[in-house]
């Protein structure tokens, strides 16, 4: 979620530092959470999901980058066909977990009341129907480059390699000098 709401011009003016990245990218992050001002984007952002995740649900990032393009924002997404949860990583072997329940399925909305589920109205519940059983995360061999090439086309696609590295730089050197806690 960090890097889909660190995004957002509301969350920049009252956590940030004055430093902004020059693109934001999401690998298989949660977007059901529809945050108020979540529109308002600042650099942009790349979604990079499986499309058989079972862990976190695409579709809502599908939606979301849908209404920042409405809106005029440079928002993209990528589905990895057939890759699940943490399909990148070559150290994570495939696994199941079938007891395990996610969230992610459940679309909530912030209000001045807090998070709501937007099909109940009311705050999100363990015994809601949107929540799901089962989950699943592994690599995927077949994915694996996917990302690679989605960085590389982002990176020419923005035209921003030196301002890339100045930001890169940026963090090491507030890193160093212990503003990160």
């Amino acid at each position: 979620m960090a890097a889909i709401y660190s995004n957002l011009e509301r969350f920049q003016k009252s956590y940030g530092t004055g430093h902004k990245f020059a693109a934001h990218v999401s690998i298989y992050g949660i977007c059901n959470v529809q945050m108020q001002g979540d529109e308002g984007a600042t650099s942009p952002i790349l979604f990079l999901h499986g499309s058989a995740d079972g862990w976190v649900n695409s579709e809502p990032c599908r939606e979301y980058a849908a209404r920042l393009k409405k809106a005029g924002k440079d928002a993209r997404m990528f589905e990895y066909e057939g890759a699940d949860h943490a399909f990148d990583g070559p150290t994570m072997p495939v696994k199941k977990f079938p007891d395990v329940k996610t969230s992610s399925w459940c679309k909530l909305q912030q209000n001045s009341g807090g998070l709501l589920n937007i099909s109940t109205g009311k705050p999100l519940a363990p015994t809601d129907e949107c929540w799901k059983t089962g989950v699943g995360i592994g690599y995927q061999e077949a994915a694996q480059e996917g990302p690679r090439g989605r960085f590389i086309v982002l990176e020419r696609d923005l035209q921003m390699r030196e301002k890339l590295y100045r930001d890169i730089r940026w963090l090491i050197a507030d890193a160093l000098v212990g503003k990160w806690h």
